[in-house]
């Protein structure tokens, strides 16, 4: 998809800086991205109030595996 190679580009960009991790696949890593970004999406709009502490730990967990 459009979305999931936008994704790609950018990680493929922060990995040739050093930014990320280089050893993951950027084009499974896009998909696991744009995966989590609508899951997100879905969630905080069925209910947010009950969600709020998952969804904060959904992307402190992303954002870890981005920087490992």
């Amino acid at each position: 998809s459009a979305a999931s190679d936008v994704y790609k580009r950018q990680i493929l960009r922060a990995q040739q800086s050093g930014d990320i991790n280089s050893t993951t696949n950027a084009k499974i890593l896009a998909a696991c991205i744009l995966n989590t970004v609508q899951g997100l999406r879905v969630l905080s709009k069925a209910k947010p109030a009950n969600y709020q502490k998952m969804l904060s730990s959904i992307v402190s967990t992303t954002l870890a595996a981005l920087l490992k």
